[in-house]
């Protein structure tokens, strides 16, 4: 019996709501349809407020006499001060290491092997030559560069005498960078 009240309920609810909605629909009148205007001044005290965008500090013929001031209204910084700020502190900053890209001459689980081929390959190329350990492997890489161009250079001409060269990002050390 409970089920039924509660049927009765959501039908008559649905139905209501439908004739609700149509004369709201056409209050306007029944020869004129709603455009699209009417729909947006309804609307309109929904829609959410953004405030003008900060203009930029550009010099111009009014303002180049006046000095700039530290602040603006918004509490922001001129945008050159605050490059400036920004260069300042990266420039404080020792920088050492970066992201760039090694060649990978061999990779081997066998230490004995990588000593042996470490001379070998310091016979061949002047670049400096590293050994890792990246478990279970040590790997033999040549060279510390920015661009995979320049890598790109170095692995041609070490590809003939070493085939299983690849190029690889690898985090270099600045002091070590090898520019051709």
């Amino acid at each position: 019996m409970k089920s039924i009240r509660l049927y009765l309920l959501f039908i008559s609810l649905a139905v209501f709501s439908c004739k609700t909605a149509s004369i709201s629909s056409s209050k306007k009148g029944d020869n004129q349809a709603i455009t699209s205007a009417d729909i947006d001044t309804q609307l309109e005290k929904y829609r959410l407020q953004v405030p003008a965008p900060i203009s930029l500090l550009v010099p111009t013929a009014q303002n180049q006499a006046e000095e700039l001031p530290q602040q603006n209204n918004t509490g922001l910084q001129p945008i050159n001060e605050r490059i400036d700020l920004i260069l300042k502190q990266m420039s404080e900053r020792k920088i050492t290491n970066m992201s760039g890209f090694r060649v990978q001459l061999y990779s081997s689980a066998k230490r004995d092997g990588v000593e042996d081929f470490i001379k070998s390959v310091k016979e061949v190329t002047s670049e400096p030559v590293s050994m890792n350990y990246e478990q279970p492997n040590y790997k033999v890489k040549v060279g510390a560069y920015l661009t995979r161009l320049d890598a790109y250079r170095s692995y041609v001409n070490l590809k003939s005498k070493f085939p299983m060269a690849i190029i690889i990002p690898d985090n270099i050390n600045l002091d070590f960078v090898t520019e051709k």
